[in-house]
């Protein structure tokens, strides 16, 4: 029975540094594939996906501080609650 190996694992670094390559480079996808010990095929859909989503990487930015921002939002909502809850337990042992 044949051992299977495991699918290799590659970093967003390694893939947007050999992608870059690719383009930069006036070799073939081919030989820079073969440079990395990688199948053509698989550069050629990083490619692709360099193509279609490259956008978003400068999406990013905009989203981290939209969420930091949020995040800032939401702790000034809970400190408020909290002093009102605090405010609320006091009045309401001083009623009873």
């Amino acid at each position: 029975m044949p051992i299977l190996k495991k699918p290799r694992k590659f970093s967003t670094k390694f893939k947007f540094k050999v992608v870059v390559e690719s383009l930069a480079s006036p070799k073939k996808v081919s030989e820079i594939a073969k440079e990395y010990n990688l199948h053509p095929q698989l550069l050629t859909n990083w490619r692709r996906e360099f193509f279609q989503k490259g956008y978003q990487i400068f999406e990013g930015q905009r989203r981290k501080k939209r969420i930091e921002k949020d995040k800032k939002n939401l702790e000034k909502t809970i400190k408020r609650q909290e002093i009102e809850i605090q405010f609320l337990k006091k009045t309401l042992s001083r009623l009873t």
